[in-house]
């Protein structure tokens, strides 16, 4: 897991160790980084509906138009409290009604803590990840050399490369991994195409 601020690796996985008042170590066989959450854009995408990235998360999230609203953490990931908020807005509009100035105020409370948030934690860079032999599609056991090495050989389509490579084709529908290919297609090819 090289090539992650604040994050070395030392042979097999024995345990992870970090600080918090005192250092600490809690053994473990397999480690997993989490690099927080992204909306999840399937439905929306599917549905037709425009996308908008959000640079301050690094991810896209589908728009709401006239026919369709989208709420909760498909809208953006603000929190719980914002993803209620966001579906009493979204019920208001269907209805034709404006929504209450309170439920709005409140949102843009959320919003501004949201932008609090990310500011001291911004996403890991690009974040993709250092070593070559990691596994990022864990659906099809796809390692990152695997994906640079489709993408110099079939290019950055991403039809082509979930048909040479799998990823995305999984169990999770590519929701675990698509982020991971974009970063490393994004970080060697200087594109974004998922």
């Amino acid at each position: 897991m090289s090539g992650f601020p604040g994050v070395a690796q030392s042979g097999n996985a024995k345990g992870v160790r970090f600080k918090t008042k005192s250092a600490r170590e809690i053994r473990a066989e397999t480690v997993l980084l989490h690099d927080g959450i992204i909306p999840n854009v399937n439905h929306g995408s599917a549905a037709g509906l425009a996308l908008k990235r959000d640079t301050a998360q690094d991810s896209w999230y589908p728009q709401s138009n006239d026919a369709i609203q989208v709420a909760g953490d498909a809208r953006g990931i603000l929190g719980a409290k914002a993803a209620h908020l966001n579906g009493i807005a979204a019920a208001h509009r269907i209805m034709g009604q404006n929504v209450p100035l309170d439920v709005m105020g409140k949102l843009e409370k959320e919003r501004k803590f949201r932008t609090f948030i990310d500011q001291i934690y911004p996403p890991f860079g690009n974040g993709a990840p250092a070593d070559e032999e990691m596994i990022i599609c864990r659906c099809e056991s796809v390692r990152k050399a695997q994906i640079q090495t489709a993408v110099e050989n079939i290019g950055t389509d991403p039809n082509r490369l979930k048909t040479s490579l799998r990823c995305g084709m999984g169990p999770c529908q590519g929701r675990m991994c698509a982020l991971s290919v974009e970063r490393i297609i994004s970080e060697n090819f200087r594109c974004r195409c998922f």
